[in-house]
């Protein structure tokens, strides 16, 4: 036993910052990290992994997109609206323009979901905001293997949600979707709890186990921007 030493042994030759990484992390220790000779080299991956963190939160916690960015972000959303006018008939361009240049939180979250491969479009619309989603033919492919949890942690890391079986039903009143993928949807609690999730795939919506996954599994996306007034 002498190459070892216990976890909370371990905690205590460490600073609070590391150790504090290590516990958020849940991080258990293989045994030869634990070896004297080792001790070093693991404490500095454990910093090194802990300031990548730090740099990737930074950048997520991005105020709003570079004018550049921006430009950029709206051409395209402009050409995939004129693309796919079945899926807001009735709803003008300059409309949805203006309501995106007032808020860029909104347009930080749409630029989020173009870059997941989620090709946002408006979907839906009350009076008083307007619906946008993922909108790609299939589920995306950058989200695929994910079982129900996965997808909680992933749209939360989007700033959106999943999107509802209701607003699944009205995407499908405007088009095919998921005619080769299937895409897990919001699911009440009352199911989830007895481990059962919602998928939605050609064209219908049925049950499935929640720790399920496979290659055509990911799931759809969904948040509201109020419109300008």
């Amino acid at each position: 036993m002498g190459d070892f030493i216990s976890f909370q042994a371990f905690l205590q030759r460490i600073d609070k910052t590391q150790r504090n990484w290590l516990n958020c992390n849940q991080v258990f220790i293989n045994i030869e990290f634990m070896k004297s000779g080792n001790l070093e080299l693991f404490i500095q991956d454990a910093e090194s992994r802990r300031t990548d963190e730090n740099e990737k939160s930074d950048a997520d916690s991005k105020k709003e997109l570079t004018p550049e960015e921006k430009i950029a972000l709206l051409t395209k959303l402009e050409i995939r609206f004129k693309m796919n006018e079945n899926l807001h008939k009735g709803i003008e361009w300059n409309r949805i323009r203006a309501a995106l240049d007032c808020d860029p939180a909104a347009l930080l979250i749409v630029n989020g979901l173009e870059k997941a491969g989620h090709e946002p479009d408006v979907y839906n619309s009350t009076r008083s905001l307007f619906t946008i989603g993922t909108c790609s033919k299939e589920a995306p492919e950058n989200h695929r293997n994910l079982n129900y949890d996965d997808i909680q942690k992933t749209t939360m890391a989007l700033r959106v949600r999943p999107m509802t079986p209701e607003e699944y039903k009205i995407l499908l009143s405007k088009g095919d979707f998921d005619l080769d993928s299937q895409s897990w949807l919001q699911t009440p609690h009352i199911l989830t709890n007895f481990g059962t999730g919602l998928i939605g795939t050609r064209g219908l919506i049925y049950p499935s186990g929640v720790s399920n996954h496979n290659d055509l599994r990911s799931c759809r996306a969904s948040f509201e921007v109020t419109w300008f007034h």
